[in-house]
């Protein structure tokens, strides 16, 4: 219980801690790429800016005195040294006037993005991926700005491209640098917090050992006392010479129910503190499911008189099976009690025996009654210590421990318990256990019980 707890608590630290370095790495990335945007935005709008003021004239004189008339490119192939900004500038009909071609394997890229570019503003930005001929990528950020006469008609227009290829690259490295680095810290984290966790449950867990061992001694220590009580209350409703009054017996059959009802509580606690120290010795061996379910029929028959509760027993002769005796009849004993105890006036209890063949032989065990049933949020908490349904606490007394020894019993034997129930309408319990268990004497281990 308190491996996994510490487990839990480590888990819930790393966790915390992976949140925050993502948190950083996507901070990180996303201020990086939002500057180095807006910084190579700048720059080529910048450049734009001055290829057109430095054209405007050229683009005049060639839109007043040149019409009709051809006129040949200029194409510089001086690129600066960098490579990574070119551009075109292009008349009203676009034909283009001049140009600073990129390196070759950009150029039929750059000239493709041009023809097809949709002019719906004056200045227009584009950030695009392309996957080149070499198997590589390119990263291409375009703008382009029109170049106007003072009379308000379209000049030409300049398209500036810049490549950002290298910028992109250095951001993915920086971001995968920052990703092994969190992988490492997350890492050391995890051992730090584990080791934190653990230091944390120290003191719990010391607590909780003095609690189990305060538990044990006294409700050993209390069992002796009840059992003289109730024996002498059995003397003293079979004394023969006895002159009580009818009152006077019927007091002494409520201090002997109240008693029993004690006694069980004592003994399910005395359970669960020596299962948590270890102390519960379990004994596999082969012994008749039938001959166990009829003696605990037998001893809950008067119950269920009582609550005017009809109990039925339905099984097969089943050979074979093998499991700790009393814990079994312990199992039963739990399920049955409960459905007598939560059922309704003139309700019943169906308790259905039977094998069958799942890869290897298995035991089904169902207890199915009519009484007031469990909420489906209750069901995900009914087999845990101490947790009482709150459909239930109003109608009678009870502990909280039995289905957690029940759950426990059925772990022990590799078992699955599960539970169907809906309000009003009863609960269907189901046990399925391996019938083939090795034979076997042992002392479980410390903690299995949660």
């Amino acid at each position: 219980m308190f491996k996994r707890t510490r487990l839990r608590l480590a888990v819930y630290y790393t966790a915390i801690f992976t949140m925050f370095l993502v948190l950083f790495i996507m901070i990180f990335a996303s201020c990086m790429g939002y500057l180095t945007y807006w910084d190579r935005k700048a720059e080529i709008k910048l450049l734009a800016k001055e290829i057109a003021s430095e054209q405007y004239q050229p683009l005049l004189q060639y839109y007043q005195y040149g019409k009709g008339q051809e006129k040949n490119p200029h194409i510089e192939e001086n690129r600066d040294i960098s490579g990574l900004v070119f551009y075109t500038v292009v008349d009203h009909a676009g034909n283009i006037i001049k140009s600073d071609n990129p390196i070759p394997v950009l150029q039929e890229i750059f000239r493709n993005e041009i023809t097809d570019w949709v002019h719906h503003q004056k200045n227009n930005y584009r950030l695009k991926f392309f996957n080149l001929s070499n198997g590589k990528k390119a990263v291409l950020m375009f703008t382009s700005k029109a170049i106007m006469a003072r009379n308000g008609e379209l000049l030409g227009r300049v398209y500036v491209a810049r490549d950002i290829t290298a910028d992109y690259s250095v951001l993915l490295n920086a971001i995968k640098i920052l990703s092994i680095t969190a992988i490492i810290f997350i890492t050391i984290s995890a051992g730090i917090s584990y080791w934190l966790a653990g230091s944390v449950m120290q003191p719990v867990f010391k607590a909780f050992e003095r609690e189990k061992k305060f538990l044990a001694d006294v409700s050993h220590e209390l069992r002796t006392p009840l059992s003289i009580l109730l024996t002498s209350l059995d003397m003293l409703e079979a004394d023969k010479k006895n002159r009580l009054t009818a009152y006077g017996l019927q007091i002494i059959r409520d201090m002997q129910d109240e008693i029993k009802k004690l006694t069980r509580i004592i003994s399910d606690l005395l359970m669960l503190a020596r299962t948590d120290c270890g102390e519960i010795r379990l004994t596999f061996e082969e012994f008749s499911i039938q001959n166990v379910a009829e003696q605990v029929i037998r001893a809950l028959q008067m119950t269920a008189d009582r609550k005017n509760v009809q109990l039925t027993l339905n099984t097969e002769k089943i050979e074979g099976i093998c499991g700790d005796r009393e814990k079994i009849r312990q199992l039963l004993f739990i399920l049955i009690d409960n459905a007598i105890k939560y059922n309704k006036n003139k309700g019943t209890v169906n308790v259905d025996i039977t094998t069958f063949n799942d890869s290897v032989q298995k035991m089904k065990i169902i207890v199915a009654d009519t009484g007031i049933g469990i909420s489906q949020n209750d069901q995900e908490q009914i087999f845990k210590r101490f947790f009482r349904s709150s459909d239930s606490k109003m109608q009678t007394a009870g502990n909280g421990l039995g289905l957690a020894i029940a759950k426990w019993i059925t772990d022990v034997h590799e078992g699955v318990i599960k539970v169907h129930s809906e309000l009003g309408k009863g609960s269907n319990f189901q046990v399925t256990i391996p019938c083939n268990l090795p034979n076997k004497t042992y002392f479980l281990q410390p903690n299995k019980l949660d």
